[in-house]
This record gives structure tokens, C-alpha cells and sequence, in this order.
């Protein structure tokens, strides 16, 4: 699983509370589809601040980058820059 890719703390607490925010006026005020929709569409928003994780930041390369161990890293590129001395 990749690191939290959402830093900012300002970011994280008010998708928290806009998302808990939605949820609560998707449940208790808006009837019908659009209040189930606004309600789920909450709890994401509310899920990724409280996860520090946001899907939409994967797509556009905004962390958890996955990079190669540091061993096999070391051996190409020291096997790469330094060849063999005949």
C-alpha cells in the first residue's frame, strides 16, 4: 500500500468535514436519488481525508511511486557506469 499522498493537513481536515458535511445533508435533508448520491459522493470525499489518500492524485502522478529496490538500483547502475577494467 503507498504512503499518504495527501500532505497538507488543511487539505485532509476539510475534505473530512466538507465530506461529513455532504453526507449529513445528503441523509437528513435531500430526499430521493440526488440525496443518496450526494451522501455517497460525501463519504468518498470524507474517506480520502481521513485516509491522507486520494485516487484522483494517483492519476495525475501525485505520489506512491514505486521504486525498485535499492540493491538491484546500486548493481545496474554501478555495473552500467563503471565496465570491467580488460
Amino acid at each position: 500500500m503507498c504512503a499518504p499522498n495527501i500532505h497538507s493537513p488543511y487539505e485532509r481536515f476539510l475534505r473530512f468535514a466538507l465530506g461529513l458535511y455532504a453526507v449529513v445533508l445528503g441523509v437528513l435533508f435531500i430526499q430521493g436519488t440526488a440525496g443518496t448520491g450526494l451522501a455517497v459522493l460525501g463519504g468518498l470525499v470524507a474517506l480520502t481525508g481521513a485516509s491522507g489518500r486520494c485516487p484522483l492524485y494517483l492519476l495525475r502522478e501525485r505520489g506512491c511511486a514505486v521504486s525498485p529496490a535499492p540493491d538491484a538500483a546500486h548493481e545496474d547502475s554501478t555495473s552500467q557506469e563503471n565496465p570491467p577494467a580488460a
